[in-house]
């Protein structure tokens, strides 16, 4: 009788085990088919803005030609600036078109560091206004006075691109999506849409809205579930709003959803407010008494290292220039004493910038080091940013370098 019992209760144990682990399957399964949705969700998207990126490519880098060749025209110097301004306007534009790319074909980042949430709407509306069709108006301003937020810059520009995508597909032909921002303070709880409550605060209200088809109470409740979708099967797999709602959440943010059949939604995300440290002043950052005002950058493209040393050099420091990286583990073996920091390019030929950083280290254990790349998606730098490395992605501005560098000195 003991021995049958036991017998059944081993034959339960092990059913027990079997539909646990048929269970863990069953997720696993889910959870890749889920994975290879949302990547296809994201070759959609791309595919859909592809075509209108290399026109748009095409257009600024003839503009870039055009407006060089007017400078090498006239001796106007009045003219040359105006000239001038316009590339650097261009330049920055194309290089953001580059980014988009990017964001899409690399592995999403889990990184959330200091973000300029102005900076990513001026240039991901900059870019979706000259590929929407034009029977779409667009509008875009930013009212908020505060810029700075917490972040991941790749999953909130996704985050804009889908929820314009989800707009545009609402319009049926033609009408109005209307993209802004403004400060909010919240005094005491309040609910929102779907369940939300948000937390007293200050945040950075951004509202996307558009005059289309509008939806019904059911399908508004519905929107933030995976594979929902009213949209036809070619058009998505209704992955892009609950990766909305999942970057949201991941910001510590909240949403409100409003929407009113046959006359638009309204979608309104809420950022929590970063404050910053009040800024530093040029003398006070660049004249330390206790630093050397000298500086290595090592870099192998000869005319981007030239023009990067004439902007260290504008921030008040003596540069010293390599194009090799062997030549500047010699220079740095003989002279590191005198050498404030060193800003090494991560990609050059024989020795990546990563691995120039740990030779400096068997120099000087306590070298300091910013690291610069015209390709933010290598591996290298997700783990030197996460070691609190300060990492410049290519191109960058003067402004830009200037608080990049300020960092060094909090």
């Amino acid at each position: 009788m003991g021995v049958k019992m036991l017998t059944e209760d081993k034959e339960i144990v092990d059913s027990c085990n079997a539909s646990i682990s048929e269970d863990d399957e069953i997720e696993k399964r889910s959870a890749q088919i889920f994975n290879a949705e949302k990547q296809r969700e994201k070759m959609a998207a791309l595919g859909q803005l592809a075509g209108g990126i290399a026109h748009d490519f095409n257009n600024q880098l003839m503009s870039i030609i055009g407006n060089a060749t007017m400078i090498q025209k006239t001796e106007d110097i009045n003219k040359i600036r105006e000239y001038a301004e316009r590339i650097i306007h261009i330049s920055q534009s194309t290089a953001n078109l580059t980014k988009k790319i990017l964001l899409f074909s690399k592995h999403e980042s889990s990184i959330n560091e200091p973000i300029n949430l102005k900076n990513i709407l001026d240039n991901t509306c900059s870019m979706v206004d000259s590929i929407l069709n034009k029977s779409i108006n667009f509008q875009y301003k930013y009212n908020a006075y505060n810029k700075t937020v917490m972040g991941n810059e790749t999953q909130i520009e996704n985050l804009i691109i889908n929820l314009i995508i989800n707009a545009r597909d609402a319009l049926d032909s033609g009408g109005t999506i209307s993209i802004s921002s403004e400060d909010t303070v919240v005094f005491s709880e309040m609910d929102l849409s779907h369940g939300e409550i948000i937390k007293p605060g200050q945040y950075i209200k951004l509202i996307v809205k558009d005059n289309g088809i509008g939806m019904s109470e059911r399908t508004l409740n519905k929107i933030f579930e995976p594979y929902f979708s009213t949209k036809n099967k070619t058009k998505g797999t209704g992955l892009g709003l609950s990766v909305v709602f999942g970057t949201i959440k991941s910001h510590s943010g909240y949403v409100n959803v409003t929407s009113t059949k046959n006359e638009g939604t309204s979608f309104e995300v809420y950022f929590p407010v970063m404050e910053l440290k009040g800024s530093k002043n040029k003398i006070s950052i660049y004249q330390n008494e206790e630093r050397s005002n000298l500086i290595m950058l090592v870099d192998d493209d000869v005319n981007v290292l030239d023009i990067e040393a004439e902007l260290f050099e504008d921030l008040g420091y003596e540069v010293v220039k390599f194009i090799s990286p062997i030549e500047a583990l010699k220079y740095y073996e003989k002279e590191h004493v005198k050498i404030n920091f060193v800003v090494l390019d991560m990609v050059m030929p024989n020795m990546s910038g990563a691995r120039l950083y740990e030779e400096l280290r068997k120099i000087n254990k306590d070298v300091i080091s910013i690291f610069i790349s015209g390709y933010s998606g290598q591996v290298e730098y997700e783990d030197l940013v996460k070691k609190g490395f300060i990492f410049i992605e290519k191109p960058f501005t003067f402004d830009e370098l200037s608080a990049q560098i300020a960092k060094i000195y909090e």
